[in-house]
């Protein structure tokens, strides 16, 4: 149970996409280049009329329809002691849906006959041009196509000058930009990176080494934030205080099928995911080395390597952008350059991580998008007796005393959003980062964007700042006992009356 959970919702949850529904504005400002999440660009065969997608979204329909006798294949497996028939049903099952989009082992040839959607220079209105891209591709090669739509931008505004805005995954995009094309610095306003994928993803990282975990705690958070079943939730929730969901987790599984999911999970990134550069970007530095010797081998370094090309490309993304960019952030700060990062959390992580209960938006973990703010564990807050690292002058502890912003890489100029997932946004949200970008704003500049917002809870479009916070009662095991036999017999009335109804 145990690895078919991760394994499942590893590669159905590694894509996020951000979307492009800005706020008004009628005031003149400098072009805003808006760099979108992954997924921005449709992937489909040549001469397919529906342009059904062959990479992203990913195709759940036929990913769980293929593993519907995924039971049967396994009781096989474990009567004959052989993990290949399970992992050879997997890899089948995740080819058929997604193995069409796999790219040669440079990294960047198609293998297939594929295309996708062109990316024109796209203006939404209001001097705002968004850029998109195939999204299995490397973050510096993207850079350079980036550079080529920025030349166009400035071309039909006649402008030399711009903001640089990016979301998720467009933050390496962007990042890359800023270190590949450094002379463009001159021409650069500000940069806003918001939710930026940029750190990578815990899940990921683990993913691709091989070492992916499944999280009792953080699952019981993902299903009650993300499934919204109370019945299931209070299940869970019973089950995990008692310790018996975390036994089932680690235990429920034969050694002969998690010998085998790891053999699948192993060929799948090697022949499909790991073929996409985009995917390396999200391996963090602790894991990113371990990956390319699980995936590859010992010899990955060889270049007579039969992927030497991809592991050049996505190791010099990695050592030079990845690794750097703090350092690139800073430096560009002193040279004039307004940074700012917009990070959300409150949210459970996916429950596939070792390191999984941690605050999140779903996606990243606070921590990381923020570049070193001190976060609380999820479900906990700093110690009564924390006090904030750093700028003592300002108050840069969260009203819930979950985050002290004080340690981020920017801290007068990093903003945090509580209860907003990864990709969701708002009309608000979209006025707050156009104000933080034409304006310059630090955390102290506007009244109405203090460091800490939150999403409003009478207004779907509206954001808040985030001041004071109603305090939660945790329920005890035995009111989580009680409240479970309650439903149970609710459960069961009903069905007595349905059946002697009829």
């Amino acid at each position: 149970m145990k690895k078919v959970l991760c394994l499942i919702l590893a590669l159905i949850m590694i894509f996020s996409c951000t979307g492009t529904a800005f706020a008004t504005e009628a005031e003149e400002h400098l072009p805003q280049i808006y760099v979108n999440g992954i997924g921005s660009r449709a992937i489909y065969e040549v001469g397919d009329p529906d342009r059904t997608s062959l990479f992203y979204p990913v195709n759940t329909e036929a990913l769980f329809g293929g593993l519907a006798n995924f039971k049967e294949y396994a009781e096989e497996a474990i009567k004959k002691n052989n993990p290949d028939i399970i992992t050879d049903v997997i890899y089948s099952v995740m080819w058929d849906t997604m193995g069409k989009s796999a790219l040669m082992p440079d990294g960047k040839t198609n293998m297939f006959n594929v295309t996708y959607d062109p990316c024109t220079v796209e203006h939404v209105g209001n001097g705002k041009y968004v850029f998109s891209y195939d999204s299995r591709l490397d973050p510096v090669d993207l850079a350079d196509e980036l550079y080529a739509f920025i030349e166009e931008v400035k071309r039909i505004t006649g402008s030399e000058r711009y903001e640089l805005v990016s979301s998720s995954h467009g933050a390496s995009i962007a990042a890359s930009f800023m270190n590949e094309y450094r002379d463009e610095w001159d021409n650069i306003d500000s940069v806003l990176f918001c939710v930026p994928s940029l750190p990578g993803i815990d899940f990921v990282g683990e993913l691709f080494s091989g070492t992916f975990n499944f999280d009792p705690d953080v699952l019981v958070g993902f299903a009650d934030d993300m499934l919204g079943n109370e019945d299931l939730n209070l299940i869970l929730s019973v089950l995990n205080k008692t310790g018996a969901l975390g036994v089932i987790l680690e235990y429920g599984l034969e050694p002969v099928v998690q010998v085998a999911l790891l053999r699948a999970v192993n060929k799948i990134i090697h022949d499909i995911f790991g073929t996409f550069p985009s995917m390396w970007a999200y391996v963090q530095d602790e894991y990113f080395y371990k990956a390319l010797e699980w995936i590859y081998g010992e010899d990955y370094a060889s270049p007579d390597h039969s992927h030497a090309k991809l592991i050049e490309k996505i190791t010099y993304y990695h050592e030079e952008v990845m690794v750097k960019a703090p350092e690139i952030m800073l430096e560009a700060q002193e040279k004039g350059i307004h940074i700012g990062i917009i990070a959300k959390y409150g949210f459970a992580a996916k429950p596939l991580s070792a390191s999984g209960n941690v605050l999140s938006d779903n996606l990243m973990d606070l921590e990381d998008a923020t570049y070193g703010a001190t976060c609380s564990m999820r479900g906990e807050t700093l110690p009564a007796d924390y006090a904030q690292k750093l700028y003592p002058e300002y108050n840069m502890i969260s009203a819930d005393r979950c985050v002290d912003a004080s340690t981020s890489l920017l801290p007068l100029n990093t903003w945090i959003i509580k209860d907003f997932y990864h990709e969701e946004n708002n009309s608000a949200y979209w006025q707050m980062v156009n104000d933080i970008v034409y304006n310059n704003l630090d955390i102290n500049s506007d009244a109405r964007y203090p460091q800490f917002m939150q999403k409003s809870a009478t207004d779907a479009e509206a954001l808040d700042p985030f001041i004071t916070v109603e305090e939660e009662e945790e329920t005890t095991l035995l009111q989580d006992f009680i409240r479970l036999l309650t439903r149970f017999f609710q459960i069961i009335t009903e069905k007595l009356k349905e059946l002697f109804a009829k």
